[in-house]
């Protein structure tokens, strides 16, 4: 027997990791039944006529749908193979190490020891050079926060990132009204020398001399990318952000450089870093205003499945700030 079956799974991380053994997929299989099986133990199960296949670990981080793929040669000797989102999924016998899907994927089949070790990186020296007392920019009639006062705010800032993600997965707009300041206060810096947009995050990681690396598509790999044109460069720009290493078009740089990287080409570019900012600053809890940028406008018209453009791309930032704020908070722990 040999056939293939291709499944879109909406809002997935709404049952995904399920509470008890659940059939997520019932359906045929050129003729012969099939069901996808969900377990407690974050492993698919997969029954095709006599033959039977149950993965490894999946994590799904995916704010969105996802696509589950199965093709069936029984001529092979394991006859099944299984994919999500286009990434094998391996048989539980062969691999027990789990599986992200999007983001995090800190947990991917990878040797942790190929991971890169960068010890100057620029933005790093800048945050330290600023911030090594600890004080950071201070304005005129302003009193300094103590340093528990600040690790407070960062904590309570990453524990409420963690509940607006968790909460709002079905709800885009909510998801945005509320992480949109929280990430505005974290990670947004306008220039050097500017007195407005201290971010807590980056503030934190100065006053600690702490690197916040992160692998992502590299410049040369994004211009082959754009020149051979598969799909939208935007959706690969954010697909291939990890913190292991995952391929050779990734490469290695500090999450406040890759903030102020051009994510978006076009008449204009635009950075990471300022999508945030004009989102916060025109639909968000911080400012309602009567108008918006365009890009934000293409952004939330172009959709990733049933997920616009501009929620991907706002739930990335989230699971970077969440993990290098968990990041800061254990070095704090540890002093």
């Amino acid at each position: 027997m040999e056939g293939t079956l291709t499944k879109i799974i909406d809002n997935i991380n709404s049952i995904w990791p399920v509470t008890e053994d659940t059939i997520i997929v019932e359906d045929f299989c050129n003729g012969t039944a099939i069901k996808i099986i969900g377990h407690q133990n974050f492993t698919f199960e997969i029954e095709l006529d006599q033959y039977k296949f149950i993965s490894q670990p999946v994590v799904i981080c995916a704010f969105r749908s996802i696509i589950l793929h199965v093709v069936c040669n029984k001529r092979k000797k394991a006859p099944i193979d299984f994919y999500i989102d286009g990434k094998e999924v391996k048989p539980f016998n062969k691999c027990k190490e789990k599986l992200a899907i999007a983001m995090p994927p800190t947990s991917y089949c990878v040797n942790k020891n190929t991971v890169d070790v960068v010890s100057d990186i620029t933005c790093r020296k800048w945050r330290s050079d600023l911030f090594h007392t600890g004080t950071g920019l201070t304005q005129n009639n302003r009193v300094q926060k103590s340093k528990i006062e600040q690790v407070n705010e960062l904590r309570l800032s990453i524990f409420s990132l963690k509940e607006h993600q968790k909460n709002f997965s079905c709800h885009q707009d909510l998801f945005l009204f509320n992480t949109l300041p929280i990430l505005r206060s974290l990670i947004y810096w306008r220039t050097e020398n500017s007195k407005n947009y201290n971010p807590l995050l980056f503030r934190l990681a100065g006053s600690l001399d702490i690197e916040l690396n992160m692998y992502a598509l590299s410049d040369e790999s994004y211009k082959e990318y754009k020149q051979i044109g598969l799909g939208d460069p935007t959706f690969a720009h954010l697909e291939y952000v990890s913190f292991n290493k995952m391929s050779d078009a990734q490469t290695l740089i500090d999450f406040q450089d890759w903030l102020n990287k051009d994510a978006i080409f076009g008449e204009s570019n635009y950075k990471n870093k300022d999508i945030i900012l004009y989102a916060a600053n025109t639909m968000s809890f911080a400012h309602f205003d009567p108008d918006t940028h365009v890009i934000l406008k293409d952004l939330k018209e172009k959709k990733t499945l049933n997920t616009s453009m501009l929620v991907e791309m706002v739930n990335r930032v989230v699971e970077l700030t969440i993990h290098f704020g968990n990041k800061i908070l254990d070095v704090l722990e540890k002093e």
